[in-house]
């Protein structure tokens, strides 16, 4: 039975659009139209139209990027573009059975790269998609940053110019036509070609908009109702059209995408479902590695961390209660996260202070603490010791990680554990009985917001919530599963439930 109930979990998950929150991930907001209530509107189109600007007629150098979850990754669908119906101009980034397919147009030729390789599952995933474009006719295709196709167009030349305007959302050429379905988020355009360590460089985290050679740059954060604002440097701002369909939304992302204090940091790597067959794992070579909890199919969660890039080991900002033995790593990680997961840490500690001394390499489990704080200038909290610790390596288990720095701290006192707090309390709500008939309860520490889904991922009852104990009448829905999210301002619980 249980097996049973986790392939439904898995459909149900397929089918929801998008995560109904106050709080909003790292990755902000995303341009998303579901498919279902899409077909059952009669295919409209809906889709972005920007003005014709001159810095989008790329020449001879272009990078497009960006980050997506598509309904299905089989079928033809254009993603944006600038080019004319005669098919002599412009360009166009899309995909098309499983694999990435970009086109450029000029009256010479007409050249589609595809590869034979990479990661590119049917559905349920964000992947990055990117397509670069040089003088000497190279058209190159990367998922996740990595190079999976490339084909050399000859003569080469730069793409011809149009006065078309910039399409997001579905065929440039025709407003009606391969229309994309799912999220879309961090869309990018630059007038060079980025190499393929450029590219994995920023892929994580959000841009500022005055990057070099950046052309256009929409990551919807800031879209309302019908108005698009491109976030680059040239304002080159678009309609949505159709925007009063039931079929859109500017939703909240569950992309991997860190905010802007994650662009700051270095060595930025992630885990979420979509990065490929080890997408559970993120293994790095500067001290901090993590194992995280993230199943099949969950596409809305995801962990995104980088450091300070320093080395060594300092004393400063030490917890409240510790003494002179105390010391932690110079280097600290910062980390975004969405989902609510736990994870498995493992600290290195030669690798985390290259050519530097070290904190202590000889404890024991005991001495070796998971420092936390908010910002930069606090004092760090102590959250956990370490589950083992042997040759110069601390692990932690079961870990729920927040948008926090963390670094590892060494004392031979034992050092207090910090106490469940208001930002962590979702982790103790309480939803019972389950199974349930007609009525369940709702036990919490400060108010929520409940939102209940059936399986097909429509709402079907919502209600704002002050803490305590809450009787909640679902004898309207029916027998079956469904799954209840509740939020506050700083967090996401989310729980199946069976009405029988």
């Amino acid at each position: 039975m249980r097996k049973k109930y986790k392939i439904l979990t898995a459909i149900f998950f397929l089918f929801i659009g998008f995560s109904v929150s106050a709080q909003q991930n790292s990755a902000g907001k995303m341009f998303y139209v579901d498919y279902d209530i899409w077909k059952d509107e009669g295919y409209p189109g809906i889709y972005v139209k920007c003005p014709h600007h001159d810095s989008l007629n790329l020449g001879s150098e272009f990078t497009l990027e960006v980050w997506l979850r598509a309904y299905t990754f089989g079928e033809n669908r254009k993603v944006f573009g600038k080019m004319t119906d005669d098919f002599n101009n412009g360009y166009v980034l899309g995909f098309e059975n499983l694999q990435v397919y970009t086109e450029v147009f000029n009256p010479a030729n007409h050249h589609v790269p595809r590869g034979d390789d990479g990661y590119m599952p049917v559905d349920s995933v964000w992947l990055h998609l990117a397509s670069t474009y040089n003088g000497y006719g190279q058209l190159i295709n990367y998922v996740n940053g990595k190079k999976v196709g490339e084909i050399t167009v000859f003569p080469p030349g730069p793409i011809i110019e149009n006065e078309s305007p910039f399409i997001i959302g579905l065929a440039p050429w025709d407003e009606y036509s391969f229309e994309f379905t799912g999220g879309l988020d961090e869309l990018r355009v630059w007038n060079v070609e980025k190499s393929e360590s450029e590219i994995q460089q920023n892929m994580f985290n959000e841009l500022s908009g005055n990057e070099s050679n950046l052309v256009a740059y929409f990551n919807f954060n800031s879209d309302a109702d019908s108005t698009v604002n491109d976030a680059g440097p040239n304002s080159i701002n678009g309609v949505l059209k159709n925007s009063n369909s039931p079929a859109f939304t500017w939703a909240n992302s569950d992309a991997p995408i860190g905010n802007s204090t994650m662009a700051q940091q270095f060595d930025i790597e992630a885990s979420w479902y979509g990065k490929g067959a080890d997408f559970n794992y993120a293994t790095t070579e500067n001290g901090f590695s993590l194992i995280n909890s993230i199943e099949y199919k969950e596409f809305w969660k995801y962990i995104i961390f980088g450091h300070n890039n320093k080395s060594g080991k300092t004393s400063e900002n030490a917890p409240s209660d510790a003494d002179d033995s105390f010391e932690r790593l110079q280097r600290e990680w910062y980390v975004n996260t969405a989902g609510g997961f736990e994870s498995d840490l493992v600290f290195d500690i030669a690798k985390a202070s290259p050519n530097s001394e070290t904190i202590n390499t000889n404890g024991t489990n005991k001495n070796y603490v998971l420092l936390t704080r908010n910002n930069i200038d606090e004092a760090y909290k102590v959250v956990a010791t370490a589950n083992v610790a042997m040759q110069g390596v601390a692990y932690f288990t079961n870990i729920k990680l927040k948008d926090k720095f963390y670094t590892l701290g060494y004392s031979t006192k034992e050092l207090q554990i910090n106490s469940l707090n208001t930002e962590d309390y979702l982790d103790a709500i309480s939803i019972y009985p389950n199974p349930a008939e007609n009525f369940i309860f709702v036990q919490t520490e400060l108010p929520v917001n409940i939102i209940v889904y059936n399986i097909m991922g429509k709402i079907v009852y919502a209600k704002n919530l002050e803490s305590g104990k809450t009787e909640i009448d679902l004898s309207g829905l029916g027998r079956g599963m469904y799954v209840i999210k509740a939020h506050s301002e700083n967090q996401i619980f989310n729980s199946k439930i069976i009405l029988k």
